[in-house]
């Protein structure tokens, strides 16, 4: 790490490769609705809700943290973390839920791209273990 870089900039960068191969993921999911000949702009829409709601979830993730990380007191930081947990589950059930009211959405789209961005997070620390892995060799 560069001395004038912050930790707050790993945390950027993990946010851009998240996304990055979330959009991967999403343009997949996309693909395979099309080859089982379910896709629609219902889908599209419903997807991208989720998408949008999974990686919102990350950004007030990521801020919390920042924002928890210089804190002392740590009942304070606690309950901080938890009010956060809260809020960003009950926005993505919210988005869940709409996604399967509004007839424009497929709620099922919603669901999977809900999760999208939990198996890029896995993809980018297991890309880094591996890549760190290959330069030490």
């Amino acid at each position: 790490m560069q001395q004038d870089q912050h930790p707050e900039d790993g945390i950027g960068e993990s946010l851009k490769k998240i996304t990055a191969i979330s959009a991967v993921l999403f343009v997949l999911m996309l693909a395979v609705y099309a080859v089982l000949g379910r896709f629609s702009i219902a889908v599209l829409l419903g997807g991208l809700i989720g998408l949008a709601a999974a990686l919102m979830n990350l950004v007030l993730l990521g801020r919390t943290v920042r924002d928890i990380a210089h804190t002392e007191d740590t009942v304070l930081a606690q309950n901080r973390m938890r009010a956060s947990y809260t809020t960003r589950m009950m926005g993505m059930a919210a988005a869940a839920v709409a996604a399967f009211l509004v007839p424009q959405t497929d709620g099922i789209a919603c669901l999977v791209a809900l999760v999208i961005p939990k198996v890029a997070v896995m993809l980018v620390q297991y890309l880094d273990k591996w890549l760190g892995k290959r330069a030490k060799d």
